[in-house]
Order: structure tokens, then sequence, then C-alpha cells
């Protein structure tokens, strides 16, 4: 095998895999804010803002199409007083990764 052939196998399974590494690099993320929330809402402490989400993913150069999405979300929990739900986090993220398969339960 040439390296040119391995070098556009290696580009093919980045771009097929490309959905499935956002959600690997922002899991780590959300599941931290949701811990931070649920630590803050047991000893009734302010809840925390979705601030540093937003700045990792800006960091890793995604674009933020559906930031209102997330802010809804998080109102929404604040509202209700429902706790954070990681995947629920990346969903409001990320709607086409649901359909894809990439997330966890609805």
């Amino acid at each position: 095998m040439s390296l040119n052939n391995l070098r556009s196998r290696v580009d093919a399974l980045r771009r097929k895999m490309a959905l499935a590494l956002v959600v690997v690099e922002l899991q780590p993320a959300a599941e931290e804010l949701c811990d931070q929330w649920s630590i803050a809402d047991a000893n009734r402490q302010p809840l925390p803002e979705s601030r540093p989400l937003v700045d990792l993913m800006i960091r890793r150069g995604h674009r933020l199409p559906n930031l209102l999405g997330l802010y809804s979300y998080i109102d929404s929990c604040r509202t209700n007083g429902d706790p954070l739900l990681p995947h629920k986090v990346l969903q409001a993220l990320l709607p086409w990764h649901a359909a894809a398969g990439y997330l966890g339960p609805a």
C-alpha cells in the first residue's frame, strides 16, 4: 500500500467519524456542567452557567449553530427545577447527532 493510499483511507475514516468525534470531545464538558449543576442545586447555591461548555466548543473549532437550543434547555431546567442531563445538553447543542445515533437515550 502506498503512502497516498494510506492517507486517503485515513482521510475517509476521519470524515466518517467526524460526527462521533464531536460528541466524544464535548461529552466530558457536558458531564462536568451537569455535575456542577447537581452539586449547586443540592447545596442551594447559584446554578452554574453554560459558558465553559460553549468556550470548549469555540476552542475546538466547532461552529455554534444551536446555542439557542442549549440556552432554552437550561432555562427550562431552571424554571422547572429539573436536573441537567448530559445527553440532553448535547442533544440541545447538536440536534443532528441524535438522528445519527451518536447520543444517548432521548
